[in-house]
């Protein structure tokens, strides 16, 4: 019989990683993305929601600094 225990990669570098919410959260991301608010705030994607969640979270208790995003002049 095959074993099918998910096994995590040992040292993958990668720029993501994957979140599990409670179905009771996910509906109600879902439910928030549907209004005008999340519309103007740029939120299209559950993960939108959640990364900005986690990063205020983050900053409040000086864990994540934002860093600043360099313009690069564009030639005309």
């Amino acid at each position: 019989m095959m074993d099918m225990t998910k096994e995590y990669p040992k040292n993958k570098d990668s720029k993501h990683a994957t979140v599990r919410l409670p179905k009771e959260m996910r509906n109600a991301i879902e439910e928030f993305l549907k209004t005008e608010t999340a519309k103007k705030m740029g939120y299209l994607h559950i993960t939108d929601v959640v990364t900005a969640a986690v990063r205020e979270l983050l900053r409040e208790y000086g864990m994540y600094e934002i860093k600043e995003k360099v313009k690069v002049p564009v030639k005309s």
